[in-house]
């Protein structure tokens, strides 16, 4: 094995660090990196990921066909740590942690139905974090009156779908291509702002920020981003006829 990139990099208030090490089938990357999105109220995140995946390639026959693709398995570990300050007490600062892990594997797969003719096939599960924005704690809470906590959400996961995709290419003439795709989307979670009522103790926050008096199970107007349930996005097609790489044209319907 050997080191294909080791390398540091600062410019104003972020900082990164990434290794990477490759062998003939494993590609292991690990990574930290530190933020500062607003210096003048002292909010910070930082993340430490740690990466790997395995990928195999393959050129086979499959029932006389020819068939060629790879699949592989990506795992994703992410530590994040998120501080703010929320406006209670003249300014209190708020440092929330917390871990996730992904397994996400993927598959590509093409066949020559014919000499002009080739069909591919793709299915992965992917996930894309949130915005470093929507992961601040700081924010403002009220004790008195309505009980209310307008903030971020320092414990957002990410955005997690399931994706498909097949096309049909007909290489009818010299550069010169008709393709039609089809394409299906499961998300399974999503990122909205919305008001919910919930106990303190499930907001992540720490109990020093509440009064004495105050055992933690009270409820809390919460105004923030957080987790909802996704949708399905069906039926989705493009037709692209091409001749030549400067000559494309996309017709795309949707239905989802």
């Amino acid at each position: 094995s050997k080191v294909m990139n080791s390398s540091a990099v600062s410019g104003g208030s972020s900082h990164a660090l990434v290794l990477g090490v490759w062998n003939q089938f494993l590609w292991a990357e690990w990574g930290a990196m530190e933020l500062i999105t607003d210096p003048y109220a002292k909010k910070k995140q930082a993340m430490i990921e740690v990466t790997a995946f395995l990928m195999a390639d393959f050129n086979t026959r499959l029932a006389g066909y020819k068939l060629r693709g790879n699949a592989g398995v990506r795992y994703v570990q992410t530590k994040q740590s998120a501080t703010g300050y929320l406006a209670t007490g003249g300014g209190t600062p708020v440092t929330v942690e917390q871990n996730y892990s992904d397994v996400l594997p993927a598959i590509n797969l093409a066949t020559d139905l014919s000499k002009d003719l080739v069909w591919r096939v793709a299915a992965a599960k992917v996930m894309s974090r949130p915005q470093l924005g929507n992961l601040n704690p700081g924010g403002t809470i009220s004790t008195t009156g309505t009980l209310s906590i307008t903030t971020g959400n320092p414990l957002l996961k990410p955005f997690r779908a399931k994706t498909f995709d097949a096309s049909f290419e007909w290489y009818f003439d010299k550069n010169a291509l008709l393709g039609v795709g089809l394409f299906h989307k499961d998300i399974g979670t999503y990122i909205q702002s919305l008001r919910t009522n919930i106990p303190y103790s499930q907001t992540g926050l720490p109990k020093s920020l509440l009064p004495s008096n105050f055992t933690g199970d009270e409820v809390f107007q919460v105004t923030t981003p957080i987790n909802t349930s996704g949708g399905k996005l069906t039926g989705n097609a493009e037709l692209v006829p091409a001749a030549g790489a400067a000559d494309v044209l996309v017709v795309a319907a949707r239905d989802g």
